[in-house]
């Protein structure tokens, strides 16, 4: 079986072409949001995002407007929520309504004509809210569902089956590995623990569904109870709804190591395939994550030095096997969003380094030929 590669529909080609380093890319398009709200518009990361009724949808966020991380800024939270007409031309953002707090580091999923915004954190701290947002007229409707049972924030979700699992996170304040399950087709969306995750706490994993199958991979475990912080470097299937765990080999790179998908993304590309791209370096990240540098310091190397994960790869679930897609640098983000629309994937935003947002969506596809 021929494997897809990462290409640029001619409709996007057309409007701006950038430099892209593996063949098997060979083009790339970038725009940016366009909104009033000046602090916004530089960038923000761990955003909610999704796609309802043909409209790109982007709410949340957090960033450092003022002074820099580095410097010691304060993160500012938002409660935006921006939309645009797909395909996108970068032009036509606009903004249709609010959350009802300021927020980000959660969990977004689409179900139909909904997206539901779950969880995450505001500056007050971590939140048990489940939203569902619709639209109305255009603008956003958010409808107020049961709370989680816990706060949840820094967690990663997905639907499987007509069922949103949140796996892992930060729960009630402290670094989990439970799995909650919430049935979308029931009368009422209500959220129950399903099963642990079989790994230590795991924070900014990634997972996607392909029909009952749940697939989570990458993430990190942060210093606990003496222990130093640390990459997950394995991937798990959970076979729904029965609840029975099974190993995944990971993505390696040139040099045969296990590639960090932490901070990354992951979306389904057909009944068979997972895409995934983003994430931290597996040998840079701990350094900041375990205090071997800080603050400034830490914050405040060339953007190449944090090496994000510029590469994008393909799960194929028949042969459990995976492949080099290409390469693009518009998808070398840390807490940025992956949103597919028919045969185009929308990477959002996210952080370029520890600390710097970008304000750039690119836009690519897979050639499936």
């Amino acid at each position: 079986m021929k494997m897809p590669k990462l290409l640029l529909p001619g409709w996007l080609a057309v409007l701006v072409l950038s430099a892209c380093t593996q063949p098997k890319v060979t083009s790339c398009f970038q725009s940016e949001m366009q909104q009033n709200d000046a602090r916004y518009a530089i960038g923000v990361s761990a955003q909610y995002a999704g796609v309802i009724q043909d409209r790109l949808i982007q709410a949340g966020g957090c960033n450092f407007p003022d002074t820099p991380a580095a410097k010691g800024g304060s993160k500012v939270f938002y409660d935006h929520i921006y939309a645009a007409s797909l395909p996108l031309d970068g032009s036509a953002w606009e903004e249709i309504g609010q959350l009802p707090v300021p927020s980000a580091y959660g969990v977004t999923v689409a179900y139909g004509d909904a997206l539901y915004i779950i969880g995450g954190q505001s500056a007050e701290g971590s939140l048990k809210s489940v939203l569902r947002l619709t639209l109305k007229a255009g603008k956003a409707k958010i409808e107020q569902l049961p709370d989680l049972p816990y706060t949840m924030d820094n967690m990663t979700g997905t639907v499987a089956d007509g069922r949103i699992y949140l796996i892992g996170g930060t729960v009630d304040g402290k670094p989990s590995n439970i799995v909650l399950c919430g049935d979308l087709t029931a009368p009422k969306l209500e959220f129950k623990l399903h099963s642990d995750f079989p790994e230590a706490p795991v924070l900014q994993g990634v997972s996607a569904a392909l029909g009952s199958q749940l697939y989570v991979l990458g993430g990190y475990c942060p210093p606990m109870d003496g222990a130093e912080g640390y990459i997950h470097l394995s991937g798990f299937q959970l076979y729904t709804p029965g609840g029975d765990w099974d190993y995944l080999p990971m993505p390696m790179d040139e040099h045969g190591q296990v590639v960090s998908l932490s901070g990354g993304c992951a979306v389904a590309v057909d009944d068979t395939h997972i895409l995934c791209v983003g994430g931290v370096n597996r040998d840079i990240f701990p350094i900041g994550l375990n205090g071997i540098e800080k603050g400034e310091v830490w914050l405040s190397h060339p953007v190449e030095w944090y090496r994000f994960n510029r590469k994008a790869y393909l799960f194929d679930s028949e042969s459990r096997t995976w492949s080099l897609a290409g390469e693009l640098e518009g998808t070398a983000r840390a807490g940025g969003a992956l949103v597919k629309h028919g045969d185009v994937f929308y990477m959002m935003q996210g952080e370029i380094m520890p600390g710097i947002r970008t304000p750039q969506i690119t836009a690519f596809t897979i050639n499936q030929k």
